[in-house]
């Protein structure tokens, strides 16, 4: 007979039903060990992919199988004996505790959803299945279902994106393309008595409406690139050669508004990816000119981090951003207050955050209302990687 432990109101049972029957207790024990319907069933206990659990009518586990233990990081001795609900989210307690009174009335809880405690302290969802026994106990099933969850909430946030977008893109492509619409219409009634000037004035109203339009499309399909791409080839940067191509490519704005550029002679060397970094450095140093006061003033600066990173930064002498506007920043589609008198689509923004994400580095901006704003991004030195490898 194989090694087995009893306990003592296990043991008075079997005595009991032994003496009923007029056999000893060893053999009815025998028999029920030989039973090849009970042998099947422990193997199915613990062979189950499920996580099979008994638990006490109060809740306390009595049983359970090395999937249960070990979906969950624990040992199986850790278990035994523990209350199911030390293990539950405090928010899911509620209902886990209107499925259990169900199924203490005598129904078949077929399945409810919580999130349970693992050994390293996070949390994992499981659905659960609970029947009744006749001796009051409770057999449940449960499931890991914690990867279906989290692509849910993807999917969720992904619908609000697209929500978020639909709205964007009809806000910010009507009104340039409402104002084209109507210059253009006013050209064509009243072209024979239009003068040279007021001609070309409105050739070039058509013109901007188009250019506004055609920034918002490559800004989407920016941002959907960068959503889709696979990670770029990470390498050192050349930050220097990258800011003056940006400060090139913004000549005409920095011009037009006098704007004055103030940067150090050297930057420190960084790891990542030279055309989204130079898109960051874009959005950061335009946000600036478009923010900035009359004239803007601009300075650009890096800091080296304790844990190993370079935070870059671009600071302006705009009018700053309140507490709530700060927190509305780098979110899909947001814009800042309609009261401000500047072009923008509230995309720049969000590509910067998935870049730099991407990179492994973070974002963010700290503004006081009145002094102006600095926005920052923060990418792994050389060093730090290299001391890592």
């Amino acid at each position: 007979m194989p090694d087995l432990t009893l306990e003592e109101s296990t043991i008075k049972k079997l005595q009991a039903r032994a003496e009923t029957q007029g056999v000893s207790a060893d053999q009815l024990l025998g028999e029920l060990l030989d039973d090849e319907t009970i042998q099947d069933m422990r193997q199915f206990f613990s062979l189950s992919i499920d996580m099979l659990c008994v638990a006490s009518a109060d809740g306390h586990i009595l049983r359970l199988n090395d999937a249960f233990a070990t979906t969950l990081g624990y040992q199986r001795e850790d278990l035994i004996g523990r209350h199911l609900l030390e293990f539950i989210h405090p928010d899911d307690i509620p209902g886990t505790l209107h499925a259990m009174e169900r199924h203490v009335a005598g129904e078949i809880v077929e399945t409810f959803e919580n999130r349970y405690r693992c050994a390293d302290e996070s949390f994992r969802w499981l659905a659960w299945s609970l029947s009744p026994t006749t001796d009051g106990k409770t057999y449940a099933i449960a499931r890991d279902i914690s990867e279906r969850v989290q692509n849910d909430m993807e999917l969720r946030a992904r619908n609000e994106e697209l929500d978020a977008f639909a709205y964007s893109v009809a806000h910010d492509v009507k009104n340039p393309i409402a104002s084209m619409m109507g210059f253009a219409s006013l050209m064509r009634s009243y072209y024979e008595r239009m003068d040279r000037e007021t001609m070309l004035y409105y050739t070039n109203e058509i013109l901007e409406g188009g250019y506004q339009v055609r920034e918002i499309v490559d800004s989407l399909l920016l941002l959907a690139r960068v959503r889709q791409a696979n990670m770029p080839k990470i390498q050192p940067v050349d930050m220097m050669h990258i800011i003056e191509d940006v400060t090139d490519r913004l000549k005409p704005q920095i011009m037009a508004r006098s704007v004055a550029i103030n940067m150090p002679e050297s930057w420190p060397k960084v790891l990542g990816y030279a055309p989204w970094i130079e898109q960051v450095w874009m959005n950061y140093i335009s946000n600036a000119i478009k923010y900035g006061g009359t004239p803007p003033v601009i300075e650009l600066g890096a800091d080296n981090l304790p844990d190993g990173r370079v935070r870059f930064w671009v600071r302006d002498n705009g009018g700053g951003l309140t507490s709530e506007e700060q927190k509305r920043l780098f979110k899909p589609f947001t814009r800042l207050s309609s009261t401000r008198k500047v072009e923008g689509h509230g995309l720049g923004l969000s590509i910067v955050n998935r870049i730099v994400d991407k990179l492994g580095g973070q974002v963010g901006v700290e503004s006081v209302v009145g002094e102006g704003s600095r926005f920052y991004f923060t990418l792994y030195s050389v060093g730090a990687m290299l001391s890592v490898s």
